[in-house]
C-alpha cells in the first residue's frame, strides 16, 4: 500500500514537470478500484498501487 507520505515523497523525486495528479490517476489511467483511509493518510487499493507504480516510473525514466 501507497500512503500520503510515500506519494509526496514520489512527488519530490519525480519533479513537478512529472508530477500526476489524482485526477488523472483516476481519469487517464483507469486506478483507484478502492480507497482506503487510515490515520496515516490515504492508501490505495492493492490494483491502484501496482498500477500507479508502473505510472510512476515511466514518468521518472
Amino acid at each position: 500500500m501507497t500512503n500520503l507520505r510515500e506519494y509526496n515523497e514520489i512527488y519530490k523525486i519525480a519533479g513537478p514537470e512529472n508530477v500526476i495528479t489524482f485526477d488523472d490517476m483516476r481519469g487517464k489511467f483507469g486506478i483507484f478500484p478502492e480507497i482506503e483511509y487510515s490515520s496515516d493518510g490515504v492508501h490505495f487499493g492493492p490494483n491502484g498501487k501496482r498500477k500507479f507504480d508502473e505510472k510512476i516510473l515511466e514518468k521518472i525514466g
